[in-house]
Formats: C-alpha cells, sequence, structure tokens
C-alpha cells in the first residue's frame, strides 16, 4: 500500500515533465504494486490514472483497454467515484477514435452518476472535458452543446454557492443581533440600577447639597459617555457585519454583492463606462482531482492576489464564483485594456503556485471589452457587458486556453445591432463585423 502511494505521487510529480516517460514508469510501477496487493479498488483507480495519462498522450485505444479494466474491477469493488472515471475516460477514448456516439454515450452516463453524487463543479467540467475533446474530432454541434451545459452547471452551482452564502450570512447576522440586544439590555439595567443609587444617594445627602450636585454631575457624565461609548460599539459592529456581508471569506476579494452595489453608483447615469476583464483558472478541476481541495483553495488565493498585485487601488476586483474572478477598471481605451491583459495573463501564468512541497503550473482564459464601445460609442448594462466578455472568454477556452480575447470594435449602429452581434461574435469575427484582440499567456515550464 505504501509503494502504491509513492509511485501515484511520483506519476502526477512527473506529469509535466517534458518527457513523459517517467510519469508513465511510475503510473505502471503503481498498478504493479497494486496488483501485488490484491487490492481491486486501487488497481481499478491505478488503471484509471493510467488511462488518463494515455489520454493526454493521443493513445485513444491504450486507453480505452486500460478505461474498460477499470470499470469491472471498481464496478466489482463498489467504488463509485473511481467506476465514473472509469466510465468519463472510455468515453472519451472511443471519442478520440471517431466511435462518437459510443463515446458521447458513455460519457453522459458517467455526467449522470457524477450528477447523482451533487457535485455540480465536477459535472460543470466534465462537460467542458467533453466539449474540448468534440471540437478536436470536428463534432462543433456536439462541442458547441458540451459548452453550453458546462456553462448552466456553472451557473447552477454558483447559484447554489450565492445562496448558501447568503443564508450563513443572514444567520451570522441573527446571532450577532442577538447578542447585541442583549449587551444593551445589561447596558439599560446598569444605567438604570445607576440612576437608582443616585436618587437614594441624593435623598441620604440631601443637606449636604452642593456634594449631591457635584456626585451628580459626576454619575451623569459617567452615564453619556457608558451611552456614547455602546453607540460607537453598535456603529463599529454594524460597520463590520456589512464588510463581512461583501467579502469573500477565502480570498478576501469583494464579491457579487458589492460589485452589485458598486456598479449601481457607476451605472446610474447610463450603460457601463470602463474596461471589464473575465478570468477563468484553467484546468481548475483537474488541480483539485490531482493535488486535493487543499490545493485549489490556495491556487485561488494565490491567483487573487497576482490581480490585485497589478490592479490599482481605484480599480474594482471580484471572485465571480467558483475560478472566475471579474475586473472592472475606470479607463476606456482599448490600448490600456489590452496591455492590461497581457499583465493579467503573464502575473497569472508566469510562475507555479508553491502548495507545500508541490510546484503547481497555472494559467487563465480571459475575456474583456471597454466600455463604451467602438466605433459608435455604444453602451450596455452591466449584465449585457459580462455576458459579452463571458463570451469572448469560453472562446479563448476554446482556442486553447492560456490566452486572452478582447472585443476592440463591433460595427453595430446600435444597442440592438450590438446584441445581436454579440449573440453570433465568432461568426461575426470571422466575417469581419467584430474587431477582437488575442493575447497568449507565457509558457508553461512549472513542475508539481
Amino acid at each position: 500500500m505504501l509503494m502504491y502511494s509513492v509511485y501515484t505521487i511520483l506519476g502526477i510529480v512527473h506529469s509535466q515533465d517534458e518527457d513523459p516517460r517517467l510519469s508513465q514508469q511510475a503510473r505502471e510501477q503503481a498498478l504493479q504494486y497494486a496488483r501485488e496487493a490484491q487490492a481491486p479498488g486501487l488497481q481499478a483507480l491505478a488503471l484509471g490514472n493510467l488511462a488518463d495519462y494515455e489520454l493526454r498522450s493521443g493513445n485513444y485505444a491504450r486507453a480505452l483497454e486500460l478505461s474498460t479494466q477499470s470499470l469491472a474491477l471498481a464496478h466489482e469493488d463498489g467504488e463509485i467515484s473511481t467506476e465514473i472515471l472509469a466510465r468519463h475516460n472510455m468515453g472519451i477514448a472511443k471519442i478520440g477514435l471517431k466511435r462518437l456516439e459510443d463515446g458521447k454515450r458513455d460519457v453522459l452516463q458517467a455526467i449522470t452518476m457524477d450528477a447523482q453524487r451533487e457535485a455540480g463543479s465536477y459535472t460543470a467540467e466534465a462537460w467542458l472535458e467533453l466539449g474540448g475533446y468534440l471540437e478536436k474530432v470536428d463534432d462543433l454541434p456536439g462541442a458547441v452543446d458540451a459548452y453550453h451545459r458546462a456553462r448552466k452547471e456553472f451557473d447552477a452551482v454558483l447559484r447554489d454557492e450565492t445562496r448558501k452564502a447568503v443564508l450563513e450570512a443572514q444567520a451570522r447576522f441573527e446571532d450577532q443581533q442577538r447578542q447585541r440586544e442583549i449587551r444593551l439590555l445589561n447596558q439599560d439595567n446598569s444605567l438604570k440600577a445607576e440612576q437608582i443609587r443616585t436618587r437614594d444617594l441624593q435623598l441620604k445627602l440631601w443637606a449636604e447639597v452642593g456634594g449631591c450636585v457635584l456626585l451628580s454631575g459626576a454619575l451623569l457624565a459617567l452615564a453619556y459617555r457608558r451611552i456614547r461609548r455602546t453607540n460607537a460599539a453598535l456603529a463599529q459592529t454594524n460597520e463590520s457585519l456589512r464588510e463581512q456581508s461583501e467579502r469573500d471569506p477565502l480570498t478576501g476579494l469583494a464579491n457579487r454583492r458589492h460589485f452589485q452595489q458598486a456598479i449601481a453608483q457607476r451605472t446610474r447615469e447610463g450603460g457601463l463606462r470602463g474596461s471589464l476583464f473575465l478570468i477563468d483558472i484553467d484546468h481548475f478541476k483537474r488541480i483539485n482531482d490531482q493535488w486535493g481541495h487543499a490545493a485549489g483553495d490556495t491556487v485561488l488565493v494565490e491567483v487573487a492576489r497576482r490581480l490585485s498585485s497589478v490592479l490599482r487601488e481605484q480599480d474594482l476586483v471580484v471572485r465571480w464564483g467558483g475560478e472566475e474572478f471579474l475586473i472592472l477598471v475606470n479607463s476606456e481605451a482599448t490600448e490600456d485594456a489590452r496591455q492590461l491583459g497581457q499583465r493579467l495573463l503573464d502575473q497569472i501564468g508566469g510562475q507555479p503556485v508553491d502548495h507545500g512541497p508541490l510546484r503547481i503550473p497555472i494559467s487563465a482564459s480571459i475575456g474583456f471589452a471597454s466600455f463604451p464601445m467602438a466605433p459608435q460609442d455604444l453602451t450596455l448594462e452591466w449584465e449585457r457587458a459580462i455576458d459579452l466578455v463571458d463570451t469572448v472568454m469560453y472562446m479563448a477556452k476554446a482556442h486553447g486556453r492560456n490566452k486572452a480575447y478582447g472585443v476592440a470594435a463591433m460595427q453595430a449602429r446600435d444597442r440592438d445591432q450590438l446584441l445581436a452581434l454579440a449573440g453570433r461574435i465568432e461568426a461575426a469575427w470571422h466575417q469581419g463585423q467584430v474587431q477582437l484582440v488575442s493575447l497568449l499567456g507565457p509558457v508553461q515550464e512549472g513542475r508539481a
């Protein structure tokens, strides 16, 4: 068992080497130790890992053979997660071998099993990976459908996370409200007790009028100071609650609630003005699967730090949800947006992310646009503007990832025509109706 774990980790460590044979040898050695241990579950997982390597190497026939063996062992041992992995790899291998219908059926079955476990973000990643392989074999309608389903799954996950965050914030607020009411009641009781003692002193020391006046004044001043301190504490608590409700607890960035309040003020007199960027970390599901969710959290925190390091204090950077980030800057110049887009690609993907002994290489896909839109200076509502940059961001993913597409100009006379072009932006780009800026990220040289 120990040697199986050691060689499995070595296979992961060498997976980013220029020479992939070390990774292959380590995975095969892990399979051998799993067989010697007579552990069907470990054998199924080792076969799945080896099949995944063969898929990335383009050896689809070998990947199908390994996945078939893995599926049988996983089903026999009752390992649902490994069975899902094996069935998914079988489908992808069949697609690579041009057996599209069989491959789609296997992948859809794996996605259905995954969805029954309520693993929304992983289901979305499975659709996204299916779209990429369908695009490779020129099944463009199938690829488009898979990308749309991935988008729907990501939206559903985002809605669930938002609802959960709102309920948690509401529970925290109600608990703090109760604690505050208790403190106020105790302070009110203390104040009343102080007033009673003051009256008793006045009655007992009536003969000493001068002393009573001084004592009463001192007590009133003390009560006034206490009331002021109480009011200050209440104000500070309210401000702290407001900040917590508008901040992402993991990265410390602004969240969607803060963005919606800020954007409402910016667009009060018309449509959105400025440059808008939507950023998605590439292969984030693979990071979680290979190195665990703690590594994924480390990547999210580091990306947030890198984004903030290239932005100014007045720029707005938001964790939009999952592995997506949104940036709004005041500049309306297309050239400024292009330069910032390149800096963001270089800053995110320039260095691997350190997580313990691991160095995890990362990259991102970015979509951006500047408003008002050239050449007619057309503006959009902020929701439509986000839809536009989301579309070109997914174009960047579909065209290889680790790149950015920016909308420089759209040949539209009015808002309706602008939205119509946005709905078919890639076709409009090829027809010369849309001008796009294409940027490439840094070459990936990191090792995990």
